[in-house]
C-alpha cells in the first residue's frame, strides 16, 4: 500500500521531471552526434508525454536510452511504461533510474525512484519456470520471451508484464523442443498470483524409422553358354598357299629338265661344228638347245613366282582370318 501523500509527491516531481530530468549528456565527447540524437528523442518524447501520448512517448524514449543511458532518460521511460499498463517494466527502469542517480550522487531523485519502485512491487504479476521430475541434459537452454534464463533463476518467480509471454527450450541434442505460449492476466483487485509454466521431461527424440530399400526383381538366370568347338587353324589361304608351293615345284623339277636337256643338246650340237661351220644335224640339235631352254626359263619363272604366291598365302593366312572374325564374316574362297 502507498503511504499518505505519496500520490501527491508523485505528482510534484513528475511536475518538477518534466524540467529537470533533461540531463546533461553522459555519453563520450567522440559521440557527440549520439547524445544530440537522444536529446532531441527525449524532448519529443516529453512533448507527446505532456499531452497524454504515451503509446508513442515510450519507444522515443527506449531509443534515447539507447543512445545516452541518463538518469532522466530512465525514469521518464519507467513513467511511460506505467502509464501504459506495463508494471514490471516500470518497476525495473525504477530501480534501474535510482541506482544510477545513487551512483552519480543524486541522492533526491535515487529516493524518488526507489519510492516509485516500492509503490509498484504488491501489485507485480510474476513467471516461474519449473521442470518436471527427472535429469535435465546440461545442454539445455531455456529462453523466456526470446531472453535466455539462467539455470539457477528457472524457479525465481520474475516479474514479467501482464500479457502474453512465450516460454522455449533448445539445444537438448537428440530430444523434442519445448515451446509453451501462456498470458498472465492482470488482477482485477489485490495480489497478482504467480505464474508456473513446467518443463516436461526431456525424452529422446524418437529414432526415424528406416525407409525399407525399394524391391528390385530379381534377374533372369545367365544364359548358358554352349560349347564351341575351337576353329580350326587350317584355312583356305593354307591350301592355296601349299597348292601353289607344289606347282611351284613341280615347275623347277620341269624346268631343271629342260635345262640339263638344254645343256646336253648344245654339246653334242658345238661336236657337229668347225671353224667352216656347222653341219645341218647340229644346227637343228642347237635349234632344240635353245628352244629347251626357253622352257626351262619360262618354268623356273612360273615356279618362282607360284612359291612366292603360296609363302605369302601362308604367312598373311592368320591375320585374314583374325579381320574376317572382328567383322562378323565367314571367310571363304
Amino acid at each position: 500500500m502507498r503511504r499518505p501523500g505519496m500520490a501527491a509527491t508523485a505528482t510534484v516531481c513528475l511536475l518538477w521531471g518534466a524540467v529537470a530530468w533533461a540531463d546533461e549528456p553522459t555519453v563520450a565527447p567522440g559521440s557527440r552526434s549520439d547524445a544530440m540524437a537522444a536529446e532531441v528523442l527525449f524532448a519529443e518524447a516529453r512533448a507527446s508525454m505532456r499531452e497524454g501520448k504515451f503509446v508513442e512517448a515510450c519507444p522515443k524514449l527506449e531509443a534515447s536510452l539507447r543512445l545516452d543511458r541518463a538518469v532522466g532518460t530512465m525514469l521518464n521511460l519507467a513513467d511511460c511504461y506505467q502509464q501504459t499498463k506495463r508494471p514490471a517494466s516500470a518497476w525495473f527502469w525504477f530501480r534501474e533510474g535510482a541506482a544510477q542517480a545513487a551512483k552519480e550522487g543524486q541522492r533526491e531523485r535515487a529516493s524518488y525512484a526507489r519510492e516509485r519502485a516500492k509503490d509498484l512491487e504488491p501489485g507485480l504479476c510474476r513467471l516461474a519456470i519449473r521442470v518436471a521430475p527427472g535429469e535435465v541434459p546440461a545442454d539445455v537452454v531455456v529462453r523466456r520471451d526470446g531472453v535466455v534464463v539462467e539455470r539457477e533463476a528457472w524457479s525465481v518467480p520474475v516479474p514479467v508484464d501482464p500479457g502474453p509471454h512465450v516460454v522455449t527450450t533448445s539445444g537438448a541434442e537428440g530430444r523434442e523442443p519445448f515451446r509453451a505460449e501462456v498470458v498472465v492476466e492482470p488482477p482485477a483487485e489485490g495480489a497478482c498470483a504467480p505464474t508456473f509454466v513446467t518443463l516436461p521431461t526431456f525424452a529422446a527424440r524418437a529414432a526415424p524409422t528406416p525407409t525399407p530399400a525399394p524391391a528390385f526383381d530379381a534377374p533372369p538366370p545367365p544364359t548358358p553358354m554352349r560349347d564351341v568347338a575351337p576353329a580350326s587353324r587350317w584355312s583356305t589361304p593354307h591350301t592355296l598357299a601349299v597348292v601353289a608351293g607344289a606347282v611351284g615345284l613341280v615347275g623347277v623339277g620341269i624346268g631343271t629338265g629342260f635345262g640339263i636337256r638344254a645343256l646336253s643338246l648344245k654339246s653334242d650340237a658345238d661336236r657337229g661344228c668347225t671353224d667352216l661351220g656347222c653341219t645341218a644335224e647340229a644346227r637343228a640339235t642347237n635349234q632344240d638347245a635353245g628352244a629347251s631352254a626357253d622352257v626351262a626359263t619360262v618354268a623356273f619363272l612360273s615356279s618362282a613366282v607360284l612359291v612366292a604366291t603360296g609363302a605369302v598365302l601362308w604367312f598373311v593366312a592368320p591375320s585374314l582370318r583374325t579381320r574376317a572374325a572382328n567383322r562378323g564374316l565367314r571367310l571363304e574362297f
